[in-house]
């Protein structure tokens, strides 16, 4: 995977979960659950330090968010790609960009 150099940048996943797939949901969260835990999977610089679902409303995630560290863009889509999730059509669109904190109190995510 990694076709980038050896330093490292902040990417932000934001995937919008499909209302229609919930069964898709119940059936792989397990899976999903282990592949963003499966550090020995991941490409070489691959980290991510901050990961969750989101919802506006109290029935569930209609959203999921992951902050990862990663050496290429084309690291955090194999990544993404490989999500039982991704897979399996949980998701009906899905945003990746590269980040640059400007204001954060988080430890390890100082502004740039």
């Amino acid at each position: 995977m990694s076709g980038g150099s050896d330093r490292t940048r902040l990417y932000v996943r934001f995937a919008e979960s499909d209302p229609a797939a919930a069964a898709q949901r119940a059936a792989q969260i397990e899976a999903h659950k282990v592949h963003l835990r499966n550090g020995e999977a991941m490409a070489e610089g691959f980290k991510i330090l901050v990961s969750g679902p989101m919802s506006a409303v109290a029935d569930g995630p209609s959203a999921a968010l992951i902050i990862a560290q990663a050496r290429s863009i084309e690291d955090v889509i194999a990544f993404s790609d490989a999500d039982p999730f991704v897979i399996h059509g949980v998701y009906n669109r899905i945003h990746i960009l590269s980040w640059t904190p400007t204001l954060s109190t988080i430890s390890g995510l100082e502004p740039g």
